[in-house]
């Protein structure tokens, strides 16, 4: 007898074991996985306590992402595939950046941020040689705004005037406007696409192509409360139309991401609210040339298993007031923000603690996907301390879904307790299988209730059909059940509520363990 209990009491560890391992097996190949079949996983090649985009400059034989750290601006040097091969920090006076630029020059390169000064803004520039050394520095003015729009041009908004600046050629190309509110560009086919909100209702636009800016056109005007502002907007077009977001806020808080679609000729355009995936939440959004519609990547919100959703990169299409060609960019279960895209690579800061920021890379380059795509150290840890959150999850529930069961068997087995004293033996143990069949049939029609019902959605392959559920409930009631029984069977003089109450215990925690994690 006590072998065989032994025994049994074995199989329900193997059995808990087991059920941890399909747990950690679940938790490790969805962690694994990178963000989508085009994009790699992430590589960091930079740290800061600042979050503000990240710049990044493709090169034959290597990458080089631009970033601001407090006090401190920096640029991060990788080979093609990420690795790290040197830092350079350049030391700023300035403890508020608003934004930064990090370009190609003529003989170098120049890394520039803005701020301001007594409420006027001003942008200083660093110009350093083709090794990365400071040469010399400027400051520029009134300059109350800077955009990149690729690695050899860049806006800035002064008072009365927007300018595109070629950073190797130095020549500038400027068109009036006034009391300018936010700007942003993106690349088209032949030049650049300049949108600016100008005072706070009217959104503006202009082209640049061989060295001339067309007229600025209106795209549209809204007519808002004041309860309502804008906070970052962003553009692209197909060379048909205009596309901008923005973003809205209602009181300070934010409110979901705006789309305007316009005609280049300013004839039309239409203002409609965004959705990516069901979401409005769609922020930090920056546009790129594309022919089938206004193309953009942004944060918004990625699917996380089955039962949450995290603060991700995604990159859509924008166009006749919907989204298309949805690809997330970043999988990391943390804060990812400010994308910058430079051909098929991408930089982004990620939160990683106290306030602190990681800068990222990715890309959908094969070589660098071949590089990084692989099972990381990270991926295995992270996935035992999920695992490990699931169980914990599981034992909390005893006292959330385990009582619709616990309650009503515990209350049955305690009334025949007062009575089974008087019964003999062979009565005892028949009614000890009584109640364990009772026990099994409550809890497993409480869990399809749950689990089958409420969060079927939630459930991997393996557990979405009712008849698998049934069949590891009664598996698992069995085993825990007949351990029970074995140690009754041995003392039947004690109360059956003691040796029952184990049984029960096991039962609900182990069943509670395979169907808690995919539903919390």
């Amino acid at each position: 007898m006590k072998k065989t209990t032994s025994k049994v009491g074995a199989a329900i560890g193997l059995v808990f074991l087991v059920i941890l391992g399909f747990q950690y097996i679940y938790n490790f190949n969805m962690l694994k996985d990178p963000p989508s079949k085009l994009w790699s996983k992430e590589v960091k090649v930079g740290y800061a306590k600042s979050n503000i985009n990240p710049i990044l400059i493709k090169e034959e034989d290597r990458l080089l992402v631009g970033y601001s750290d407090e006090k401190k601006l920096h640029i991060s040097v990788s080979a093609l595939d990420g690795k790290v091969k040197e830092v350079k920090e350049y030391p700023v006076e300035e403890e508020f950046i608003k934004n930064i630029l990090f370009l190609k020059t003529k003989d170098g390169y120049m890394l520039a941020y803005n701020s301001t000064k007594s409420g006027v803004g001003y942008m200083d520039r660093f110009f350093l040689d083709k090794d990365l050394n400071l040469v010399t520095k400027d400051k520029v003015e009134k300059a109350n705004e800077i955009y990149e729009l690729n690695s050899n041009n860049y806006l800035v908004a002064y008072e009365d005037k927007i300018t595109v600046v070629n950073s190797q050629s130095q020549e500038e190309v400027s068109v009036p406007a006034k009391d300018i509110g936010m700007i942003t560009g993106s690349k088209t086919k032949a030049g650049f696409f300049i949108s600016y909100l100008e005072g706070k209702e009217s959104f503006k636009f202009f082209q640049v192509e061989n060295g001339k800016a067309t007229e600025p056109k209106l795209a549209i005007s809204l007519n808002k409360p004041d309860s309502v502002s804008y906070n970052k907007i962003s553009c692209s077009t197909d060379g048909v139309k205009g596309y901008i977001l923005l973003e809205e806020m209602i009181k300070n808080e934010f409110s979901g991401c705006k789309g305007i679609e316009f005609n280049l000729d300013g004839t039309s355009s239409k203002f409609k609210q965004v959705y990516v995936n069901d979401s409005i939440v769609i922020y930090d959004n920056v546009g790129v040339y594309s022919e089938e519609g206004g193309k953009f990547y942004g944060t918004s919100e990625r699917p996380v298993g089955r039962k949450s959703t995290k603060p991700s990169i995604v990159s859509f299409t924008f166009k006749d007031g919907a989204t298309k060609d949805i690809e997330f960019v970043t999988r990391l279960r943390e804060l990812t923000i400010y994308p910058y895209v430079e051909e098929d690579y991408v930089s982004f800061i990620s939160f990683s603690k106290n306030g602190s920021y990681d800068v990222n890379i990715a890309s959908t380059n094969e070589a660098f996907k071949n590089a990084n795509n692989g099972i990381r150290s990270s991926e295995i840890t992270e996935a035992m301390w999920t695992t490990l959150e699931g169980l914990l999850y599981s034992l909390a529930f005893v006292f959330v879904y385990g009582l619709r069961w616990i309650f009503p068997i515990a209350i049955v087995a305690g009334v025949y307790s007062f009575f089974d004293y008087s019964y003999s033996e062979k009565k005892k143990l028949k009614g000890f299988l009584v109640l364990s069949a009772i026990a099994i049939i409550l809890k497993t029609s409480s869990i399809l209730k749950i689990s089958y019902a409420d969060y079927l959605a939630l459930l991997p392959p393996p557990l979405s059909y009712k008849a698998i559920g049934i069949v590891i409930c009664a598996i698992l009631g069995i085993l825990s059940y007949a351990f029970g029984y074995l140690l009754f069977k041995k003392e039947t003089e004690d109360m059956i509520i003691i040796k029952f109450s184990i049984a029960l215990v096991i039962d609900t925690v182990l069943t509670l363990a395979v169907f808690v994690p995919f539903i919390v």
